[in-house]
């Protein structure tokens, strides 16, 4: 996914559960991290978001464990 970010900076993105969620800020850590280009995609939680990468939607997920 890493080198596909780069390859097509702004191409790919990634949901997350809310604006200044954990899962937020980690997708957003790793787009600085690895100098890349995401898209960061809110959700209303954490299930709208596996529905929509299911659906095509979102390229990744980033989602806490339980």
């Amino acid at each position: 996914m890493i080198a596909q970010a780069r390859a097509k900076p702004g191409s790919l993105s990634f949901g997350h559960a809310g604006t200044g969620t954990s899962t937020h800020l980690a997708g957003e850590l790793l787009k600085n991290l690895a100098h890349v280009d995401l898209n960061a995609i809110p959700y209303k939680g954490g299930a709208p978001s596996i529905n929509d990468l299911m659906g095509g939607q979102n390229s990744d997920v980033v989602q806490q464990r339980p």
